[in-house]
């Protein structure tokens, strides 16, 4: 999912917060086991973000307001498979890539895969707050 969401939780994060101001590690977003805060109106915001980028990434992939996003994508997110071999000498597996492919021609024709999951995303964080209404915040935390 850092793929994917990295860039915009990091673009919403809210420095502000108070919990985040009182973080041993200071108010920056933290990607590895501390919680990030966001409000729902921040996600909301995230969210309409989010699917303006969709929007492009299915008819305008070339668009340059899509240049900071597509920076974390990777071919092995999008589904490329790696293969792995028997090393005859060690016996030891060892995992490889064959690297066949133009990574940024296959990013491209797989681009469904972020689409389908920014999709699912926007909707289970649109639910989440939905069904509870009373809660100020989601909190992020990777992995």
């Amino acid at each position: 999912m850092e793929t994917f969401l990295y860039w915009f939780l990091n673009k919403y994060f809210d420095r502000e917060i108070d919990y985040h101001k009182k973080r041993e590690e200071g108010p920056e977003f933290e990607w590895y086991l501390t919680d990030n805060l966001y409000s729902y109106d921040t996600v909301r915001r995230m969210i309409t973000d989010i699917q303006e980028k969709v929007a492009l990434l299915a008819k305008d992939y070339d668009n340059p307001a899509l240049d900071g996003l597509k920076k974390r994508y990777s071919m092995f997110y999008m589904g490329y498979r790696y293969k792995s071999i028997l090393d005859s000498e060690t016996d030891e597996y060892e995992i490889f890539y064959e690297l066949d492919v133009d990574e940024e021609q296959f990013i491209k024709d797989n681009i469904g895969v972020a689409i389908d999951f920014y999709n699912r995303f926007c909707r289970l964080l649109q639910q989440m707050m939905e069904h509870n209404p009373d809660n100020e915040f989601i909190s992020f935390m990777g992995p």
